[in-house]
C-alpha cells in the first residue's frame, strides 16, 4: 500500500478517546487517511452505503452494536472490504472465531502501535485480492472473446495439445471442411490428417510453441478419403490455464493447382520464347551467310565493301540473340560478355584482312535489356570499323580502347579511342557525310536518348552516355 493514498477508515466506536489515539498512531506511520466514527448499526449501514470505506476497525463489544455483527452485514454488502477488530480485551478463542467469521485481523488496544502494520497488511492483501480478481475477470472476458471467435469464424480452426499433438477442439468451420463429427475429429491427432511425417511434425509443433515457426505447407485427409492441400497458419494460446497451438487452415488446393499450371505454362513459354530466338540468330545467320556469297562475287570493291558493313551489322543483332538463347534471363544479357564476344568477332574479321590491330578494353559487368543491347552493340561495332579502316592508313597497329562504367543512376558511360590521326578539325557531328556515323548518331540521340560528343585529345575518340532505364522489361 503506498503512503500517498488517503485511505477512507470507517471506526465502529463508542469511545471517542479510543477513536482518537487510533487515528494519532496511524498518523504517526504516516498512513494518509479521512475517517468516520459510528457506534450504531444503522449509522454503520448508512456509513458503507455513503462514505464507502476502504477499511473498517471496528471494537468488538459496543453499549447498542457489537463487532461480530457489524462483520456480518460487511460480509453482506462487501466481503473484499478488511475489516479489523480492535478491542480491549479478546481472548484466544473468540480472537479465531473473528477470523474464522471473515475477520481480516484484530489488534488488543493495548497494543495499539501494532495497528498500523494490521491496516498496512490489510490493504495489501486486500489490493493483491482485488488485482486477481481483475486478472481473472480479464483471462475470462479473454477466454470468452475467443470462443466465440472461433466458434463464429468462418476459417478453419483447430486447437491442439503440444506434446502429443491431439486435436482439443475444432469450429463448425473444421467439422464442415474435413467432414467428421465433432467427437470423432477431437480423437485424432494431427499426424492421422496430415502428410507430415512425425518427427517433421514434432519439429513443426515444438517451433510454433516457442513462437518461432508461424506458416507452414501440408495436405489434409478428408473424411471422404479425398486429399487437400492446406496452408496453416500456427501459434500458441493460453486457454483455461493452458498452452495449446491454435491452426488456422486454408484451402489452397486450387491455388496450388492454379499455380502448378502457371508454371507450366510458364515454362512452356521460356522455351517458345527460348526457340524463336534461336530460329532468329539461325535465320540472321542464313541472311550473313549469303551477304558474304554476295561480296565474294561482287566484282566493285565499293560494293563489296557495303556488303561487308551489313554482314557486321547483321553479326552484332545475331550475337544478342545466341545470347539470350543461353542466358537464363529472357530480356536482359550481361552485356561485359556481349562486348567481349563482339569485340572478338570485329577482331576476327581485321585479322582476316591482315590488319594489325589491337583492342584494349576496361568494361563493367552490367546485365541490360536486350532493347539497350543490339543499339549499344550496332554503335561498338561501327566505330570499331571505322578505326580498323583508317587508323590502319597512317600507323603498323591500330590500337582501340574500349571503356564502359556502370554508374549510379542507371546510366551507362561509353569511351571508345584509337590511335589514329582523328578527324579533321572543321568535322561537324551535325552534319555527318558518312553512313556509319549517321547511324550512331541517330541511334544514341534517337533510340536511346543519350547525347555523343567527339574527344579531340589525340586519334579519334567519342564519348557516350546514355541510360538503361529507357525500356521496359516485357518478359
Amino acid at each position: 500500500m503506498a503512503n500517498s493514498k488517503t485511505l477512507k477508515l470507517l471506526f465502529v466506536e463508542d469511545v471517542p478517546q479510543d477513536f482518537e489515539l487510533a487515528g494519532i498512531e496511524l498518523k504517526k506511520s504516516s498512513i494518509n487517511f479521512i475517517s468516520v466514527r459510528v457506534e450504531k448499526e444503522n449509522e454503520f449501514i448508512n456509513a458503507i452505503t455513503d462514505f464507502k470505506p476502504d477499511l473498517i476497525i471496528s471494537d468488538y463489544s459496543l453499549p447498542e452494536f457489537d463487532g461480530m455483527k457489524a462483520l456480518k452485514l460487511l460480509l453482506e454488502y462487501d466481503s473484499s472490504i478488511p475489516f479489523i477488530i480492535l478491542t480491549g480485551t479478546l481472548n484466544e478463542e473468540t480472537a479465531v472465531d473473528c477470523m474464522k467469521a471473515g475477520a481480516t485481523d484484530y489488534v488488543i488496544k493495548e497494543h495499539l502501535g501494532k495497528l498500523p502494520f494490521a491496516v498496512r497488511e490489510a490493504m495489501s492483501r486486500h489490493d493483491a485480492v482485488i488485482e486477481k480478481l481483475r486478472a481473472e475477470e480479464a483471462l475470462l472476458e479473454s477466454e470468452s472473446r475467443y470462443r466465440s471467435m472461433f466458434e463464429n469464424n468462418y476459417a478453419v480452426m483447430l486447437l491442439i495439445s503440444p506434446g502429443d499433438s491431439r486435436i482439443i477442439d475444432a469450429n463448425p468451420a473444421a467439422l464442415s471442411f474435413y467432414g467428421f463429427l465433432k467427437n470423432e475429429l477431437c480423437s485424432k491427432k494431427i499426424s492421422d490428417i496430415s502428410n507430415l511425417d512425425k518427427q517433421k511434425k514434432m519439429e513443426i509443433l515444438d517451433l510454433a510453441l516457442q513462437g518461432k515457426e508461424h506458416h507452414y505447407y501440408s495436405s489434409h485427409k478428408l473424411f471422404d478419403g479425398s486429399i487437400k492441400d492446406v496452408e496453416i497458419f500456427i501459434g500458441p494460446i493460453q486457454f483455461s490455464g493452458k498452452v495449446l497451438l491454435y491452426a488456422i487452415i486454408h484451402d489452397v488446393t486450387e491455388r496450388k493447382r492454379a499455380e502448378t499450371a502457371l508454371n507450366e505454362s510458364l515454362m512452356q513459354k521460356n522455351e517458345l520464347i527460348r526457340e524463336i530466338y534461336h530460329r532468329t540468330k539461325n535465320s540472321l545467320q542464313v541472311i550473313l551467310s549469303m551477304f558474304a556469297i554476295q561480296s565474294n562475287f561482287a566484282k566493285d570493291d565499293k560494293v563489296s565493301r557495303i556488303l561487308m558493313d551489313m554482314e557486321n551489322r547483321i553479326m552484332v543483332m545475331s550475337l544478342v540473340h545466341e545470347k539470350l538463347y543461353q542466358s537464363r534471363s529472357l530480356s536482359r544479357i550481361d552485356l561485359k560478355d556481349y562486348i567481349m564476344d563482339l569485340l572478338s568477332s570485329i577482331s576476327y574479321i581485321a585479322l582476316n584482312k591482315n590488319q594489325k590491330v589491337a583492342i584494349i578494353e576496361d568494361i563493367d559487368p552490367v546485365e541490360v535489356l536486350i532493347d539497350t543491347a543490339i543499339p549499344c552493340g550496332l554503335i561498338l561495332n561501327e566505330l570499331i570499323s571505322n578505326s580498323f579502316k583508317h587508323a590502319a592508313n597512317e600507323t603498323s597497329k591500330v590500337q582501340v580502347t574500349v571503356k564502359l562504367r556502370a554508374l549510379k543512376d542507371k546510366t551507362i558511360d561509353l569511351t571508345i579511342t584509337d590511335n589514329g590521326p582523328g578527324l579533321k578539325e572543321d568535322f561537324d557531328l551535325n552534319n555527318i557525310q558518312t553512313f556509319g556515323l549517321q547511324i550512331v548518331r541517330n541511334i544514341v540521340e534517337y533510340q536511346l536518348k543519350g547525347s555523343i560528343e567527339r574527344i579531340t585529345d589525340s586519334g579519334t575518340g567519342w564519348h557516350i552516355r546514355f541510360k538503361d532505364d529507357i525500356y521496359e522489361e516485357r518478359i
